[in-house]
């Protein structure tokens, strides 16, 4: 084989550098875990490899065979744009038109010299996106949670043996779930049959709850660091280390607990760092917003057309299905399980019997304001009272099947937050009233004094650890934000 030949069949790397790097900066800018981006990375470096490849085949040349893949590469990047990704396939049929019926000798274009132009713009902007990592703090912070949530060896790694039996404590998260009080006076929806279900299972339900903050990642990181980031405009990768490795956290691991935590799709919220991490393997909210960005999303809106809200149906059944199969499974010592699944949240998904409600396009309303401004209140109102009645079976079930499997355990069904329909009149976001006027109950055996009908969730977890541990951190204040940053509008405060 002729050096000639050689040089012409190396592989061209450019096309592949920038559908990774687009994933990279992605990844980068969002702050999400670098677990979340595995798969499109996976996705990104096997089309980028394959394309110059494969046309390759076609032209028998490497030059001509990059430039035919990286015009491939800039369809699948062209956004919601028509026009552009037009454009693209005009110009990459002009392309191999010209590369099958074009002499070589009479060809004017200079293709290696693309190929080495190409080559360096590819260079540059891997460049630009690892000066960002520098300046977000993604060049330590993507490492780091590599390490942190890798699933290799860390089991048991932060635990010691415990030498008393605590009581294990499963935390359900019904993303959006809004107090009984307010689902009758907003949508028309009596739920007490269900709360009556709860106290019917030694649960103490807290009639006039509220979360202290407007949104899950707040909540979730005051539940489980007993504090929220002071920066008013925090970002994801701001907030996940309150949530993935807050104090609260600690004090079980320090006390020999396992961590479990399913993933309910939104990396923001995923307690990746748990000893165990169960993902069903759906779509997850970082490749969604890939599909929202690329030249796919058209695509896919005439041939999967329910595909992302399918997706979101069988994640939520999945977890479902897993944790009650977890609950049962023998262990020994004491666990933490913290199941998180997004309903009633929107979109609503479900019927009352748990079939399908068709949900069409890429665009799933996953905002309360943008699904209730499309189906209208009537429609809403009904789709929802049909999610939440087979919602409420589900959880039924998995409290029994805890129950049964482990009678002494703690369980706590809560949500993070109430609706989202309604603005609020003076911070301009949701109505706090509504917002914050969340579902909590918790069953815990032996114990009447953990939440009081007033309760929030900031101190729950803490009082938990000290009725049945000993220890634990102390009480904050309850207070109650209109807006989700702390320090803004205070909607209630509780000294107590």
């Amino acid at each position: 084989m002729s050096l000639s030949t050689r040089a012409r069949m190396r592989p061209v790397l450019y096309p592949v550098g920038i559908l990774a790097g687009f994933v990279l900066f992605l990844l980068v800018k969002s702050g999400v875990s670098p677990y979340s981006a595995g798969r499109p990375l996976l996705i990104a470096l096997g089309v980028g490899l394959a394309l110059p490849w494969l046309f390759g085949l076609l032209v028998g040349d490497r030059d001509r065979a990059g430039i035919l893949a990286i015009l491939v590469v800039m369809v699948l990047l062209a956004g919601q744009s028509a026009l552009a990704a037009a454009l693209l396939v005009g110009i990459l049929a002009v392309l191999l038109a010209e590369s099958w019926t074009g002499r070589a000798g009479a060809r004017r274009i200079r293709w290696p010299l693309i190929t080495r132009a190409m080559s360096a713009v590819t260079a540059i902007l891997l460049v630009a996106i690892g000066i960002l990592a520098v300046q977000n703090g993604g060049i330590v912070r993507i490492p780091r949670d590599l390490v942190a949530e890798a699933s290799i060896g860390r089991l048991g790694s932060s635990a010691t043996a415990a030498t008393v039996a605590h009581p294990s404590v499963y935390l359900v998260l019904l993303d959006g779930y809004p107090r009984a009080d307010k689902l009758g006076t907003e949508f028309g929806i009596d739920n007490e049959p269900f709360v009556q279900a709860l106290q019917d299972r030694a649960f103490t339900v807290a009639a006039t709850s509220r979360s202290n903050y407007q949104t899950t990642e707040l909540t979730l990181a005051s539940m489980f660091s007993g504090r929220v980031p002071s920066d008013p405009e925090a970002d994801t990768a701001t907030i996940r280390p309150f949530i993935s490795d807050g104090e609260v956290i600690r004090e079980f691991r320090d006390l020999a607990y396992e961590v479990v935590a399913f993933s309910s799709g939104f990396e923001g919220t995923a307690l990746r760092g748990a000893d165990r991490f169960v993902d069903s393997g759906q779509i997850n909210e970082f490749e969604w917003e890939l599909l929202q960005l690329s030249g796919l999303a058209p695509v896919l809106d005439i041939v999967a057309p329910t595909l992302l809200a399918d997706q979101h149906r069988a994640r939520v059944l999945a977890t479902f299905e897993t944790a009650r199969t977890l609950a049962s499974e023998p262990h020994e010592g004491s666990r933490l399980v913290f199941t998180h699944v997004l309903v009633p949240h929107s979109p609503q998904v479900f019927g009352s019997d748990g079939a399908p409600n068709e949900i069409r396009g890429i665009q799933v309303p996953f905002d309360d304001s943008d699904e209730y401004t499309i189906l209208g209140p009537d429609e809403y109102d009904r789709q929802l009272a049909g999610q939440i009645a087979y919602l409420n079976g589900r959880v039924l079930e998995l409290v029994d099947a805890i129950a049964r499997a482990d009678p002494n355990a703690v369980v706590v069904v809560f949500s993070d937050h109430g609706s989202g329909i309604r603005e609020g009149v003076v911070t301009g976001g949701s109505d706090p009233d509504l917002r914050t006027a969340n579902l909590l109950a918790v069953r815990c055996p032996g114990r009447q004094d953990i939440i009081d009908d007033r309760s929030t969730l900031v101190n729950l977890l803490p009082r938990i650890l000290r009725a049945y541990t000993g220890s634990g951190p102390e009480d904050v204040p309850e207070t109650i934000y209109g807006e989700p940053v702390d320090g803004k509008y205070v909607v209630f405060d509780r000294p107590d």
